[in-house]
């Protein structure tokens, strides 16, 4: 065949001319239901050899039929289905956490987000959208994000939405894109609507990922009538008189010129030229149509289609319908340069539900990748509840040697002094937990002074969130200040019984420590601590250890990220009548401080080293991608590292919203 392509052009001589860039891929398509475009696209490429071809849709039994309509062609070719219904977001990320569990399908090289609707009666999805809008867009937009960890993973990532020439019906309507929730909703522009936010997708992948390889493009697959979108229309002869008549208000041509109808066939096409021409690296973005990139001048283009800051709208507004935080970052810490990907859910109210996924050199690593974060508790009581329900942090608190003490800082005051759960660490997402209990000594123990408690030993129980991260899932070190010095204050406090007056605390003068992996987050950490030695009545040498699950580490992390797990550090005191009394219950807390600065440490030294994660950034409503390379050495928590990336471009919610900085 000849290697100029047009309108007449099929799916299965493009595929048989393209063959050396099929073989070998692994291809995800959604919505290849019999009948369909995506049907004949995937049963076209099946000639070319793919590696695998995932098939993802609501329907089961539509999945298998042309699951077998492949296998009867090409029995070699390896199929897999993937339930996924795009017009309810908690399906996509059903269907998201699914594929992200295979751990045999390390990456995917051609994402096909095929699957829509059209001109159907007005609906909202469960969350509250547009259901066109939804089906056609969001839900794609959504998938797209949360798979984006192995699409990234090959070597000629391409992500193609197929559009239509229906853009031209409808902009994006940024004011009212449920039309009045249906009071003044037309099916044709909620069809137009959808269209146009395919095509404005494809522009900001290829802005935000293009300088990682990514290719992305929305195209045109031409006016097919015998296809299974098209069954959804009550009057195919009424629904044509009315977008006709529609085109005509609108000055649109269509209006006038009669539809050029394609085959099935030659109607695929587009969408395997899109998916595997090697000839368009230099029109990243762009929009096709009959086997070309479509030329505004000549094929009919609207440019709200095209204007990549209407795709950056559209980026945002997409981030605030999909109530999704996703996150790719370089994984720095010990050297090793691994890849994590997470999302955190963020529903209205409630508890948040963080999933991370976890990418080895060529694969994805398994565990348990789901871990809830609980709403913030503000009593003892309530503190105790939650850590009653963690196993092992329960078998600690029935140890008969340690008392549970109520921590006065964990009472939220109308003041931030002297309240380390006021104001930002007030939040579901920070510290949500905290329990403190000392080791009983024997009864003839007395107090060295007044009113305090003796003990030379001190246990705390932390539940930390997102909010203090530092790299995705590690401890943020920039919140070590603020509770080093409240934990200073909150034990003078307490051994003062009731805060006399005057008194001095106790300083760090050395500090020494072994590193084992750094403290995770989100999770549940017991820190301990007890005094081993003291010298001159002022001099105090700590010990304390930072420990999880019992002292067992998360299955998925071990391998990868050492771990800090024992601490030492001499105390001075300026005054020794003060000293005496700090002396009682400084250990454990001051270690806690001590061992989260280590990890702002370990963030210091991962940060130096090429960092291979993203930066642009759009935090404000929810989601986030990393795009652009960045290989400069920076110093710092991984959020200065990602402030430098960006430069001026931060975006303003970063630090609001995920604590980064």
């Amino acid at each position: 065949m000849a290697t100029s392509y047009d309108a007449t052009t099929t799916a299965s001589e493009l595929a048989d001319h393209l063959s050396a860039d099929i073989k070998g891929k692994v291809v995800l398509t959604t919505g290849p239901s019999p009948a369909s475009i995506g049907a004949m696209f995937v049963e076209s490429i099946a000639r070319g050899l793919p590696a695998l071809i995932i098939l993802a849709g609501r329907s089961t039994t539509k999945l298998q039929q042309t699951a077998g309509a492949i296998a009867q062609a090409q029995p070699v070719v390896k199929v897999r289905l993937l339930h996924l219904d795009l017009g309810s977001l908690a399906s996509v990320r059903e269907a998201a956490r699914e594929l992200a569990s295979w751990e045999d399908v390390p990456r995917i090289d051609v994402l096909v987000n095929n699957a829509g609707i059209m001109g159907t009666k007005f609906a909202l999805s469960p969350e509250g959208v547009e259901s066109q809008f939804t089906t056609n867009h969001l839900g794609h937009f959504l998938l797209t994000n949360l798979i984006i960890g192995k699409i990234l993973k090959s070597d000629t990532p391409r992500v193609v939405n197929v559009s239509s020439d229906g853009h031209r019906l409808s902009p994006i309507r940024w004011a009212d894109y449920n039309f009045q929730e249906g009071e003044i909703y037309n099916k044709w522009l909620a069809y137009g609507q959808s269209k146009t936010a395919n095509m404005l997708m494809a522009v900001s992948l290829a802005e935000k990922l293009g300088s990682r390889g990514l290719l992305a493009f929305s195209l045109h697959p031409g006016v097919i009538i015998s296809t299974s979108i098209s069954g959804g229309l009550d009057n195919m002869d009424e629904d044509l008189a009315a977008l006709k008549a529609l085109d005509r208000m609108l000055g649109n041509a269509e209006g006038w010129r009669d539809f050029k109808v394609k085959t099935r066939q030659q109607g695929a096409a587009t969408t395997v030229y899109a998916a595997f021409y090697p000839g368009l690296k230099e029109s990243n973005g762009a929009y096709l149509q009959d086997c070309h990139v479509a030329d505004p001048w000549t094929d009919t283009v609207k440019p709200w289609g095209t204007d990549k800051v209407e795709a950056e709208r559209l980026w945002k507004l997409s981030e605030k319908l999909s109530m999704e935080w996703t996150v790719e970052a370089g994984l720095l810490a010990g050297g090793y340069g691994k890849s994590l990907q997470m999302c955190i859910q963020k529903p209205k109210t409630g508890d948040h539900y963080f999933h991370f996924v976890i990418y080895g050199e060529n694969q994805l690593v398994p565990g348990n990748n789901t871990i809830r974060i609980p709403s913030v508790r503000m009593t003892m009581a309530d503190d105790i509840t939650h850590f009653r329900s963690i196993p092992w942090v329960s078998d600690l608190l029935n140890d008969p040697t340690f008392v549970t003490h109520p921590i006065p800082s964990r009472k939220i005051k109308a003041s931030t002094e002297d309240s380390l759960f006021s104001t930002t660490l007030n939040s579901r997402s920070t510290i949500s937990s905290c329990l403190l209990q000392y080791r009983i000594l024997s009864s003839n123990a007395t107090p060295l002074y007044r009113n305090a408690i003796p003990t030379n030993e001190v246990r705390i129980f932390c539940t930390l969130g997102s909010d203090l991260n530092g790299y995705p899932g590690i401890l943020h070190g920039g919140i070590v200040a603020t509770l080093l010095d409240e934990f200073m204050g909150l034990i003078l406090s307490m051994s003062r019984a009731g805060g006399e007056p005057g008194m001095e605390g106790p300083v760090t003068a050395y500090l020494n420590t072994r590193f084992v992996r750094p403290v995770m987050t989100p999770g549940t950490v017991v820190v301990s601590g007890r005094i081993v030695e003291a010298k001159e009545e002022r001099k105090w040498k700590i010990v304390g250890n930072i420990k999880d699950t019992s002292n067992k580490t998360s299955p998925a992390w071990p391998q990868y990220m050492p771990r800090i797990s024992h601490a030492t550090a001499l105390l001075l005191s300026t005054a020794t009548e003060s000293f005496l009394k700090v002396e009682l219950q400084m250990p454990a807390l001051l270690i806690l401080a001590l061992a989260l600065l280590l990890v702002c440490l370990s963030n210091m030294i991962g940060s130096y080293s090429s960092f291979a994660a993203a930066a642009t950034f759009h935090l404000d409503s929810g989601i986030y991608f990393s795009g652009i390379g960045f290989e400069q050495p920076c110093f710092g928590n991984a959020g200065n590292c990602l402030e430098r990336a960006l430069g001026k471009g931060k975006p303003r919610g970063l630090k609001k919203n995920l604590g980064l900085i």
